[in-house]
């Protein structure tokens, strides 16, 4: 290679370099990264994890698809004014979906959601992007109610088991002596 070669492609390479650290993530993203925390902080099993990700995610795509009318509508069929907030329906649909299945964690989700909407200019599609956002939730609130009882059930079964093992454990100790 001669050093023309690589004078050219370091003025090709330094703005994208450059430009890589600044790039801002989607709302999705940024909520995304924020809900797996949340999970993980909380403990939760996988399988429940996975479920209440799999809510979330749908409620999130039917908010955004209202917006973007990317894709066919489901038949949820929101509809969006002109000008709602993407960003303020991604964080609704967040804040009420991970509330509903992990209240225990609900100052985080809080300050995620007031942190989300301080990006967010206040005005008609702010709010237009909160309602949409609580709105599209329903699609999946069936299922995220659905999973928070089999969370508060688990633990009741898990906590049952415990019991009866620790009260095995005691009569097996018992019977050897």
């Amino acid at each position: 290679c001669v050093p023309g070669q690589y004078r050219r492609a370091a003025l090709i390479a330094a703005p994208l370099a450059l430009h890589a650290p600044f790039a801002a993530a989607d709302a999705l993203t940024d909520w995304n990264v924020k809900a797996n925390e949340i999970v993980v902080d909380a403990r939760m099993a996988p399988p429940i994890a996975n479920r209440m990700m799999a809510i979330l995610y749908t409620a999130a795509f039917e908010a955004t698809n209202a917006i973007s009318k990317r894709y066919p509508p489901s038949k949820l069929a929101l509809d969006a004014a002109p000008g709602t907030s993407a960003e303020a329906a991604v964080a609704a649909v967040h804040r009420v979906v991970l509330s509903k299945t992990m209240p225990p964690q609900q100052a985080v989700i809080d300050t995620a959601y007031q942190a989300a909407l301080a990006n967010v200019p206040d005005g008609p599609g702010r709010a237009a992007g909160v309602a949409l956002g609580e709105k599209a939730q329903t699609s999946a609130s069936g299922a995220a109610e659905r999973t928070a009882k089999f969370v508060e059930l688990n633990k009741a079964g898990k906590a049952a088991m415990d019991a009866e093992l620790k009260r095995m454990a005691g009569d097996a100790l018992s019977t050897e002596a």
